[in-house]
């Protein structure tokens, strides 16, 4: 989603803004792709870079996080319920 957005030009920040009412109660799937070395091209390193401020963007707006890694679950964020 994201690296599609940048090679068409759009920023998937703004547009994930403007579909927040739309994902509510929805489950969204994230690769991790922060570690390692930081990407030599524009593009790859436009794409960490918006990757990471759209998912800030969604766990703000998010009542419950889960990270899976290795196939332990991690709760960053629960529901308040």
């Amino acid at each position: 989603f994201v690296l599609a957005n940048i090679k068409n030009g759009s920023d998937p920040v703004k547009l994930l803004t403007d579909l927040l009412p739309q994902l509510t109660d929805k489950i969204i799937i994230c690769d991790d792709i922060s570690s390692g070395v930081v990407p030599l091209d524009a593009v790859s390193r436009m794409w960490r870079e918006s990757t990471g401020y759209a998912l800030t963007l969604l766990v703000r707006n998010s009542s419950e996080v889960v990270r899976i890694f290795c196939g332990l679950e991690l709760k960053l964020k629960e529901n308040d319920k």
